[in-house]
Formats: C-alpha cells, structure tokens, sequence
C-alpha cells in the first residue's frame, strides 16, 4: 500500500500583512481566471494530463504518473506571492522537484515541516531531502510501497523574488508516480526590482531602487525604502526615500549623512495602503565612514589688511583636503592661509572637502569676517602755547559711527573726537596719539604739542636824574 503524503509548498512574507486567501487551480490546460489572476497550467513531459482519484477530501488532483520528468507548470497573469502543492501517494524513492520562474528550486529539511490539520489525512512529514528535492522513504535504487495511503505534510519556503510561474515534477523513472493538489494566493506587496547591484555606499550617496508589485496599491499609497542598521536588523529601521505610487517605478535614496560603517546593512520597501513590506534586497551593503570628530574654524574676525588663517582636523588618518573660497580661492593644505593685505572682498564662506582613503568626502564650511579700516585720522593741535593756555587737539578725517580715543603726556585722555585741555604746562609737551574705531577695527595718527614757559616780567630801571647833555643808563 502506498503512504498519502501532502507537500506543501508555501512562498509567504515573514512581514506584517494581510494574506490573501488561497485559491485551488482545477482546470488541466489553458487559461481560467481566478479573481483577478489569470492561470495558465501547462503539462509538462510525455504521456497526457489527467487527473487522478482525489484524496484527503480535495477535489481535482493532478496525475504525476510513472514517466520521467513528468508533471504541471502554473503560468501566473500577475505575480503571486504563495503557492501549495498537495502532493499523496509517494513511495519510497518516488522525486518530487520544484522550479521558480525557470530556475530550479532547491528544498533543505529546514523547510519540512507539519500542517495544523488536513480533514482526511494523517499528518506525517516526509523525511528525505536529497540534493534539493523531496524524495520519500529514503534513498535507493527501485521503487516500493511504504505504507497505506491518508498521510500527509508540508514544506515552507520564503523567496525574495515573486512568482511568475511554478513546475513540479517526478524525476524518478519506474515508479508509479503521485497525485497533487495546487493553490496559490497573490498578496499586495512590493519587491525590490533585481538583480540589484549595489555598491559600496559612502553617508550622503544617492540611491536608485527600482521596485515592482504583486498587485496594485490603493490611491494615497506611499512607498517607503527602509535601511536597516548595520547588522542587518529593521527593529528601527530609517526611511532614506519615499515615492507616492500605485503600482511600481524607481525611488531615489539618500544614505544619511549619520549613517556610521558597516558591511551588514539591508533595505527594504513598505508600502502604507494596504500595508505591506517587502524582502530585503538581498544581500548585504557596505556603507564606509566619513572623516571623524571634524572641526573647521579661522582666525574671523579679522581687520584688513591681514591674513586669512583656516583651520581643519580629523581623527581619522589618511586624509586629504581641498579648500574654496571667495576671490577664487584654492588650497589643498590642512591649515592654509589667504596672504597679505587681505581686502573685504575675502569675506564670505571657505568650505574644506575631506576625502578619506575610503573615497568618502564630507563638505565642512567656516565663514570669515573681513572687517574695513576706518579712515585714517588727521592729528592736529592748536600748539606752540605758553603756559596756562588752552590746548586744543582735533581729528579732522571724516568717520561716521567712529569712536575715538586720546592719549598723551601727563596721562592726558580723552574719548572725544576734538578734546581740549585748559591750562596746560610744560608737562603736556610730547606726542597726542588719536584712535579712530568702527567695527572693532581701528586706525591712528599723532599730533606733537609744544608748551613753553612764561617769561619773566622785566624790571625797568634807569641812572637818572640826568642832566641835559649827559647819557641816559637804562
């Protein structure tokens, strides 16, 4: 007697969504439509389809008989995202293979696995994966029975592209083949377009992700690509691009800038209506480091004329650096500097670019402040004076909005712009130094004050009386 066996063939997203409902393909040949998708089962192999006495209350089981590469290809309108396979009446080295989109499929015993329940049928797993098919009763050379039939089992697969097609076959020659039942469910998700080919990714790259879908989205959806952290976890994943769409295109993603290096990074697609999320891409991602603990600072403000100095560092070794700025300023030294007489047209934004020997480059600005003289001060006094006179200085340059500052002999000071100073001695002789500032930027020139003593008061004398004739002494 043969033993009833039930293969499940299960493609789902491990992924928080709503399933779809499966449905049964009962047709032989052509094209039926189920809901929205059409199917189409073609035979595959020699001899003719046919279906075979149902089992485990199903209805319409397809025939696998006894020819080599026998079996069924289920051809999709569009994509489905599940497939089943009921398979019975397997014996011992009876070979059940599966194919993808045209590409053959290989099973692991990780995908074997228990069905909750099948009304009419023992639920007994098959033990025997060989060389990525399911083969039944162990390995060997001719075929045999192992068991009456009322078994049952199933096997889950999780794939990161959608299902196109889907062929099942018996590869076992001589043995009297098996029966199956097929189901699919077609759910509403996205999928990362492939092959995707994604470089090693510097913070701040763009990203170009084409995605496709299983079935069109709701008006008002919103795609979102998610990168994972660097180990490959979406526990928190980051959203690096979004794209208001229906139906399938490309979203453009920038890494964030944040982003620290690692080589195990991921990304994904949500969509928000209904919400589904894709599989990841793939496979992992390098994302290489920026330049670390940066700092980018000058010398500003400064007064001209004087010279521009700019600063920059990194913790980060092998570096190298370019400098731009104002009046087509240029340098590829870490700490450069502008030169003499620096002019306000230096003035504005120096951006240094660190490039590390990764190739990764990171745009730092600092801005500069070059402040404009005053006018120069014209020093005047109204000196020589004599002792006990006033001294009068004055500045006779034209600076509006300056502030101004005296000094001189005798602690002399004075924050006017024309001071005076009454009875002046000898002691105020000497240099009157005048500052003129505006902005924090000043200018000076110096006037020299002479003070004399007073001479003194003569006395008048004479020899006389005299007589007329004689010499008058004064």
């Amino acid at each position: 007697m043969k033993k009833l066996y039930h293969l499940l063939f299960l493609l789902f997203a491990a992924v928080n969504i709503s399933h779809a409902q499966f449905s049964q393909v009962s047709h032989l040949s052509g094209t039926q439509p189920y809901a929205t998708t059409n199917v189409t089962v073609n035979y595959v192999g020699p001899g003719a389809a046919s279906y075979i006495v149902p089992q485990c209350n199903a209805t319409n089981a397809y025939a696998l008989s006894s020819y080599i590469n026998n079996g069924y290809q289920f051809v999709f309108s569009r994509p489905i995202t599940r497939a089943r396979f009921h398979i019975y009446h397997l014996e011992k080295n009876d070979t059940a293979k599966v194919w993808v989109n045209g590409v053959k499929y290989n099973l692991t015993m990780a995908n074997l696995s228990t069905p909750v329940s099948t009304v009419g049928c023992t639920t007994t797993i098959p033990t025997t994966v060989y060389n990525g098919d399911l083969v039944y009763g162990g390995i060997g050379t001719t075929c045999g029975t192992s068991g009456a039939p009322g078994f049952n089992g199933q096997v889950e697969i999780s794939l990161t592209t959608m299902i196109d097609s889907i062929r099942m076959q018996e590869t076992y020659p001589n043995c009297s083949g098996f029966g199956m039942y097929f189901y699919f469910a077609s759910d509403t998700l996205p999928y990362i377009k492939q092959p995707l080919t994604i470089p090693a990714l510097c913070p701040g790259d763009t990203l170009k992700v084409p995605y496709i879908v299983s079935n069109r989205f709701n008006n008002g959806n919103t795609f979102s690509v998610q990168l994972s952290n660097a180990a490959g976890s979406f526990a928190s994943p980051v959203t690096i691009g979004t794209r208001a769409d229906t139906t399938g295109d490309t979203i453009v993603c920038v890494i964030p800038r944040t982003t620290i290096a690692g080589t195990g990074y991921r990304i994904r697609i949500a969509g928000s209506s209904p919400a589904g999320i894709s599989f990841d891409n793939g496979t992992n991602i390098t994302i290489k480091a920026l330049a670390a603990n940066r700092t980018v600072s000058s010398n500003s403000p400064l007064c001209q004329p004087d010279t521009v100095r700019l600063f920059s560092s990194t913790t980060t070794s092998g570096v190298t650096y370019s400098w731009t700025g104002p009046n087509g300023f240029s340098s590829s030294l870490q700490n450069p500097r502008t030169g003499n007489s620096t002019s306000t047209t230096h003035s504005g934004n120096y951006i240094v670019t660190m490039t590390t020997n990764l190739g990764c480059t990171t745009r730092d600005t600092t801005v500069v402040n070059v402040k404009p003289l005053p006018n120069k001060p014209v020093a005047g006094n109204n000196s020589p004076l004599c002792t006990g006179t006033t001294l009068s200085l004055a500045d006779s340059a034209t600076n509006t909005g300056a502030t101004y500052t005296w000094t001189g002999p005798n602690s002399f000071s004075s924050t006017s712009q024309n001071p005076s100073k009454g009875s002046v001695t000898t002691a105020d002789n000497g240099s009157y130094i005048v500052t003129a500032t505006i902005n924090g930027c000043s200018m000076k020139d110096t006037t020299v004050v002479t003070v004399f003593p007073i001479t003194p008061t003569p006395t008048a004398g004479n020899t006389g009386p005299y007589c007329t004739g004689s010499d008058i002494q004064l």
